[in-house]
C-alpha cells in the first residue's frame, strides 16, 4: 500500500514537473520575436556611423596644397615670378573672389585652380611687361575642403581640388581600411541652414565643407 502511495505521488509530482516544462518552454517561445528584435536593434544601434570630431581637433592636411586645389574666399596665397622679386607678394582673396596684383590690377580668383591662376596671371603680365613670365603659386592657408570620417587610413581635413568625387577623397585619405563599408559610405552636407545625411555614390562631387562618413562593416 505505501508503495502504491509513493508510486502515485511520484507520478503526481511528474505530471506538475511536465506542466512546468511546458509553461516554461511556451514562455521562452512566447519572448523569441522580443529577443530577435533586441539582438537586431543592438547590432543596429552598433553600426551608427562615427561621430564627427570638433573642427579644431582635427588633423588638417600637412603637404603643399595641389595644383588642382580650387582657390576661394579669404585663401592666402603667395605668388612669385622668377626672377622679379619685386612682383613677390602675399595676397588674401577677398570674400568677393579677387584680389589685386601690381601692374595688372584686380585678379579674379574664386573658382580657378593654383594652375589656372598662375597661367592667368602669367598670360596678363607677358609681352607687355615681362617677356615669358614664370609664375609660380602657393597656397598658404586654405579656405575650401572636405572631411573624411571613419573607416579611412588617415580621417581628417582635407583641400578641395577641382573634380574631387568621393572616391578620389577616400584615395586622398589613403584608402578605406579593411572594415569598410564603402557601399554605405554617406555625406553630411549643409544646405540653406539644414544639415541632410545623403546617401553617397563613388562618382558623386564633393562640394566645400562636405562631411564623408565611411562607416564599418559588421557582416
Amino acid at each position: 500500500m505505501l508503495k502504491i502511495i509513493e508510486r502515485t505521488g511520484l507520478c503526481f509530482s511528474l505530471q506538475h514537473l511536465s506542466k512546468d516544462l511546458r509553461r516554461l518552454n511556451i514562455f521562452c517561445l512566447s519572448l523569441t520575436p522580443y529577443i530577435l528584435l533586441f539582438t537586431i536593434y543592438s547590432i543596429v544601434g552598433c553600426a551608427r556611423y562615427p561621430t564627427i570630431p570638433k573642427i579644431e581637433k582635427i588633423e588638417k592636411y600637412g603637404n603643399p596644397v595641389p595644383k588642382e586645389y580650387l582657390i576661394g574666399p579669404e585663401d592666402i596665397l603667395s605668388i612669385v615670378v622668377w626672377d622679379h622679386e619685386d612682383l613677390t607678394r602675399k595676397v588674401q582673396v577677398s570674400p568677393e573672389g579677387d584680389f589685386s596684383y601690381p601692374l595688372i590690377g584686380k585678379v579674379k580668383a574664386e573658382g580657378l585652380t593654383v594652375s589656372q591662376l598662375e597661367k592667368e596671371i602669367a598670360t596678363r603680365l607677358s609681352g607687355r611687361y615681362i617677356i615669358n613670365p614664370q609664375v609660380t603659386i602657393t597656397v598658404e592657408e586654405y579656405h575650401r575642403f572636405f572631411y573624411i570620417f571613419g573607416e579611412v587610413k588617415k580621417p581628417g581635413r582635407y583641400p578641395l581640388e577641382a573634380g574631387t568625387t568621393v572616391l578620389k577623397a577616400i584615395t586622398i585619405a589613403e584608402g578605406a581600411t579593411d572594415k569598410a563599408a564603402i557601399n554605405k559610405t554617406k555625406i553630411v552636407r549643409e544646405e540653406g541652414g539644414v544639415r541632410k545625411e545623403i546617401k553617397a555614390k563613388m562618382g558623386d562631387l564633393v562640394r566645400p565643407e562636405d562631411v564623408i562618413i565611411v562607416p564599418e562593416s559588421f557582416f
